[in-house]
Formats: C-alpha cells, structure tokens, sequence
C-alpha cells in the first residue's frame, strides 16, 4: 500500500470501490470484527481503572506494579493492593449485573 489511510467519506464509497483493485478490497472485507464483547476481554481495563482511581485517592500502586504483583503473588504493600481489589468488585459486579428500573 505503501501510503497512510484516511477516512474515506459514505459520498465516496462507491468510486472509491470502482478505483481500488479488487485484490485490496476482497482483504478489507475479511476482516473480522468480535461482534459481543465479554467481561473478560476488559479485564485489563476494569483493573486499570480501579488502580487510577486508587491512584486518584493516594494510592501509590500504578497499573504495571498491580499487574506484576498479582502474577508473581507478591505481597508488596498488601493495603494498596487490598484497595485496588476492593475497586475492581464493585466494577465487576456492574459488568455483569443487568440494568433495572427497581
């Protein structure tokens, strides 16, 4: 391709189609997009933002540090650590807890 992309404009589409080669149009539509996204596929996310809202109220813990210690089962400052995890349950329970009008 050799050139950055731009965003192509829905007024455009159809001569873009005519101009492109079909060889560069039959790869962008297989692309595959994960259509349902799961608790797990933002996990990364729910337990970064527990560890910046900790952060935001003193907790000296950053991201990399939580996410090493809970992989190696270190024991490094384990009321910071309890903080962060006393965010991310909250959080999940609003992932997996359905919206009602109770």
């Amino acid at each position: 391709m050799g050139s950055d992309f731009k965003i192509l404009r829905v007024q455009y589409f159809d001569e873009y189609c005519n101009r492109v080669s079909a060889n560069r149009l039959t790869k962008l539509t297989r692309l595959e997009l994960k259509e349902k996204k799961t608790p797990e596929d933002f996990e990364y996310y729910v337990q970064a933002s527990a560890a910046y809202s900790s952060n935001l109220e003193g907790n000296s813990i950053d991201i990399d540090t939580y996410l090493k210690n809970k992989k190696f089962n270190v024991k490094s400052k384990p009321k910071e650590m309890a903080e962060i995890d006393d965010l991310i349950a909250p959080y999940n329970f609003a992932i997996n807890t359905p919206l009602t009008q109770k």
